[in-house]
C-alpha cells in the first residue's frame, strides 16, 4: 500500500503541524450593527440623498414639503438598514462557521488505520474519508470516488456541485451525498475559507452580495445616469420656460426668486436621484 494511501504517521503529523500550522480560525473582533450602519452612510448616493433632504428642510425652512422631505429620509434609513443587515448577517454567517468547524469531528486516515478526530486536529497531507451528511473542514483534494457537495455557505450558490477525482473541496462547504477519500491541502487560515473571514474583518473585502449588486449597479447605472439627467433637465425646461410662457423676462423673475429656485432644484434632484 502506498504511503499517501496509508495517510499520515505520527511523526509526519508533527512536521505538517509546524511547517503548515494547525486547523484553528482565528477570532476576529466583529463590528457592531451601529457601526456598520455609519459605515454604509458613507455610499455616495446615500450622501447625495442626505444632501437633498438637508437642503429641503434647511433651505425651504418654513414651507418645508415634509411629505417630500419625509421620503427622502426613508430612502435613506430603508437602504442603509438593508445594506446593514446583509452585511451583518454575512459576518453572522462566519461566525457560526467557525464555531461549527471548531466542535465538528472528522474521520481520517493515519499510519493505515482510520480514526476520528477534532477538526482543529487536522493538518496538511491528512487522508480524510468524506461522506453524506458531513461538512468539509479543510480544503482538499478528491483522491478517490465522487460526491455532492453544497458549497452556498460560501458562494451564496445553492445548486449541488459534483466532485470527482482532481477537484477541490473548500473548508465550509457540506457533502449531500456521495462518499470519497480527500487529502488536504490548507488548513486554518490558509483555506479559502479563513483568507474570505480574514478580509472580512480587516474590512478589506465586500460582502458577496455587494460585489454583485455593485456589478448590477455598473450595468443599469450607464442608463440611469444619462436618464436621469434627461428627466432633471426636461423638468427644469417646463419649469421655467414652458410654464413661463416662453416669456424670458418671467423666466429672470423665477431664476431671482432665491426660495423658488432652491425648490425647483431640489425636485429636479429628487427626481434625478430616483431615476
Amino acid at each position: 500500500m502506498q504511503e499517501n494511501e496509508r495517510g499520515l504517521s505520527p511523526d509526519q503529523v508533527l512536521r505538517s503541524r509546524t511547517e503548515h500550522g494547525d486547523n484553528r480560525l482565528c477570532s476576529y473582533k466583529r463590528k457592531g450593527f451601529f457601526r456598520c450602519f455609519l459605515g454604509n452612510l458613507n455610499d455616495p448616493i446615500i450622501k447625495v440623498l442626505i444632501g437633498a433632504f438637508i437642503i429641503n428642510t434647511v433651505v425651504m425652512f418654513p414651507d418645508v414639503n415634509w411629505f417630500e422631505s419625509g421620503g427622502i429620509l426613508a430612502s435613506v434609513v430603508i437602504s442603509t438598514i438593508v445594506s446593514t443587515f446583509s452585511e451583518y448577517s454575512s459576518e453572522n454567517t462566519f461566525e457560526k462557521l467557525r464555531e461549527q468547524s471548531k466542535n465538528s469531528r472528522v474521520v481520517v486516515k493515519r499510519g493505515g488505520d482510520v480514526c476520528e478526530i477534532s477538526a482543529e486536529d487536522v493538518v496538511v497531507g491528512d487522508l480524510c474519508i468524506v461522506t453524506s451528511g458531513v461538512g468539509i473542514v479543510a480544503d482538499c483534494t478528491v483522491c478517490s470516488g465522487s460526491v455532492y457537495v453544497d458549497e452556498s455557505a460560501l458562494s451564496g450558490e445553492s445548486a449541488e456541485v459534483k466532485k470527482n477525482q482532481g477537484d477541490k473541496l473548500l473548508k465550509g462547504s457540506l457533502v449531500l451525498s456521495g462518499e470519497c477519500e480527500a487529502m488536504v491541502d490548507s488548513v486554518g487560515q490558509s483555506t479559502y475559507y479563513g483568507k474570505i473571514a480574514k478580509e472580512l474583518a480587516e474590512e478589506t473585502r465586500p460582502s458577496p452580495l455587494k460585489i454583485r449588486l455593485t456589478e448590477l449597479a455598473k450595468t443599469i447605472s450607464r442608463l440611469g445616469y444619462v436618464a436621469a439627467a434627461m428627466i432633471a433637465i426636461a423638468y427644469l425646461f417646463n419649469t421655467f420656460v414652458i410654464d413661463a410662457g416662453f416669456v424670458w423676462h418671467k423666466t429672470a423673475q423665477m431664476l431671482s426668486n432665491t426660495k423658488f429656485l432652491c425648490s425647483t432644484l431640489v425636485n429636479a434632484l429628487t427626481l434625478a436621484v430616483s431615476i
